[in-house]
């Protein structure tokens, strides 16, 4: 975001008239929202703007919004006015918001890396102590939380997951399965520990410049990240999977090298207990896989993770040990 500006009852004494103050701009787009309070419709005025939105709210009030190029580095005030609209009326409010592209290196440059990406949003399924890649046909050590198709078990085989008929992904043909240590908090009133409703986001991401040597993720793969049984805090410099925690609440940015565990963290920042804060563990997958002789791709290992390896930030080739790359 370059500039924002808004404005209430810009255009006193004018009805059906709004204005909002000019932003700066430096080769981006500007957004501009005007909101009325008896205007049916409204429409921008100003020059270069093309419409995205001019509506009744259903209560008489009309709201406009359009967009607009910029090749310049400052913009004008912008006008929008009302179609239609009731003598007597109250206040308008406009808005304007210009943002840009981040500045980036040239294609040629070696640091140049894009991603193209999709998410998929995964409500609980279940909250269970089942782990059938790592304690198959039995229970886990501690409980897990589920997303994913509703197949989940002490055993999951590939023709289970495609005869899932239900998902907790809001994208209905992703049959993948998805589980982590469930979270708990501990009150100290009661002495009782109380397991927390969790949430979860998988992004799969395509880096552009090894976007043709990037295949789908082989029926029946495995892979575990993170370690249950450790109890020992890292040490600088050793060698860990890409895990990070923070608070959202408070956008802190941290990073897989100082705040993978949970003590690292508090060490760090603390624990703040507003209620607008919210926990969060961003877990980043290796993006390699080994092959046998004839460059089929393993789909598991003994210890469910060293057929898999990570490369710098998603930016460059797989190594020759573990040719074979996904998402």
């Amino acid at each position: 975001v370059v500039d924002f500006g808004s404005e209430e009852d810009t255009e006193n004494g004018r009805e059906g008239d709004a204005r909002a103050p000019s932003v700066r701009t430096e080769n981006g787009v500007v957004l501009f929202a005007a909101a009325f309070d008896d205007p049916h419709q409204a429409i921008v005025t100003t020059k270069g703007f093309t419409m995205l939105l001019s509506t009744d709210s259903g209560t008489g009030d009309g709201l406009a919004i359009g967009i607009s190029p910029t090749d310049g580095d400052r913009t004008g005030s912008i006008d929008a006015t009302g179609t239609s609209y009731e003598r007597g009326g109250g206040d308008d409010i406009a808005s304007a918001i210009s943002f840009r592209a981040k500045s980036t290196p040239s294609q040629s440059d070696d640091e140049f890396d894009t991603n193209t990406l999709f998410a998929v949003r995964l409500a609980p399924l279940v909250d269970v102590r089942f782990d059938p890649i790592i304690n198959p046909g039995t229970c886990s050590s501690h409980v897990h939380s589920v997303f994913g198709a509703a197949s989940f078990g002490k055993n999951i085989s590939n023709a289970d997951l495609e005869s899932s008929v239900e998902t907790s992904a809001n994208v209905l043909p992703n049959k993948s399965l998805y589980w982590a240590p469930a979270m708990y908090i501990f009150d100290p009133h009661s002495e009782m520990f109380y397991l927390v409703p969790t949430y979860a986001r998988a992004y799969y991401r395509f880096n552009d410049r090894f976007l043709q040597e990037t295949k789908p993720f082989p029926l029946n793969f495995r892979v575990v990240v993170g370690d249950a049984k450790r109890t020992s805090k890292f040490k600088p410099g050793e060698a860990r999977d890409d895990i990070s925690w923070t608070q959202k609440g408070s956008r802190r940015d941290t990073n897989s090298q100082d705040h993978s565990s949970w003590d690292e963290y508090v060490e760090a920042f603390g624990y703040q207990t507003d209620p607008e804060e919210y926990l969060e563990m961003n877990i980043n997958f290796p993006e390699c896989i080994a092959t046998d002789e004839l460059g089929r791709p393993f789909l598991d290992s003994e210890d469910h993770r060293s057929h898999m390896a990570y490369v710098d930030r998603n930016a460059q080739p797989c190594p020759a040990s573990h040719p074979y790359r996904v998402p």
